[in-house]
């Protein structure tokens, strides 16, 4: 086989298995090595203490998001998420495609198989999975033939409306609203304004503004 056209970390890979021990001095490191370190592989340690293996695999270091928007294109069917990389802070628009997704669809299974995709989980970390279902449902509204307006208000809540009465689909809806607010409005230990033991007095219920991204044009 032709030296240049092999695999520049083969050579390393046996040596390291066959129980080479990285020296303490990183200036010692054979050269290959270190250029293979430089190019971004990894090394992984055995039980064995510091015997070493090269990963074959390039290792990119987890990226750092905050989920600013995120709505629906229908055509193609997609996801929208507008974030903000945290240590630039500069905002970025990633569209997610839904594939294998049709208007029979399990919108649960779908929200919860995108949310967890190796592709795409650290730039959705921030989404909660009622508000994918809910991206989701809308998408399947749409395949449907159903209009944004109906499926926007298919989610409003309304305080004098009896849920008993609902069927299964309109009652999901409802409840993934109610989790998505909840989310939202939860603090945190971590947050500034956080207070332990608050009372609050719910005597006065107002009823929720059916609007959803009203800054958005089509389906986002």
């Amino acid at each position: 086989m032709d030296q240049q056209n092999s695999d520049p970390t083969e050579h390393i890979r046996t040596k390291l298995n066959s129980g080479y021990h990285l020296p303490k001095n990183t200036s010692e490191i054979p050269y290959p090595l270190a250029r293979s370190l430089k190019d971004g592989y990894r090394l992984i340690c055995k039980s064995s203490g510091d015997q070493l293996k090269l990963d074959g695999r390039r290792h990119k270091p987890k990226m750092s998001f905050k989920a600013k928007q995120c709505g629906v294109q229908f055509s193609p069917p997609s996801i929208v998420l507008i974030y903000e990389h945290k240590e630039t802070k500069r905002e970025r628009k990633r569209i997610i495609p839904v594939r294998n997704f049709s208007k029979y669809s399990d919108y649960r299974m779908a929200a919860e198989r995108l949310k967890n995709h190796p592709r795409h989980r650290d730039y959705l970390e921030g989404v909660s999975q009622s508000q994918l279902e809910k991206l989701h449902i809308i998408l399947r509204d749409h395949m449907q033939g159903f209009s944004l307006e109906y499926s926007l208000a298919s989610f409003c809540l309304d305080p004098d409306e009896d849920l008993n009465k609902l069927d299964d689909d309109e009652l999901a809806r409802k409840k993934g609203q109610m989790d998505e607010l909840f989310e939202k409005n939860r603090k945190r230990k971590d947050d500034p304004d956080f207070v332990y033991d608050l009372e609050m007095d719910f005597t006065k219920t107002a009823q929720e503004n059916c609007s959803w991204d009203d800054e958005s044009d089509d389906g986002f």
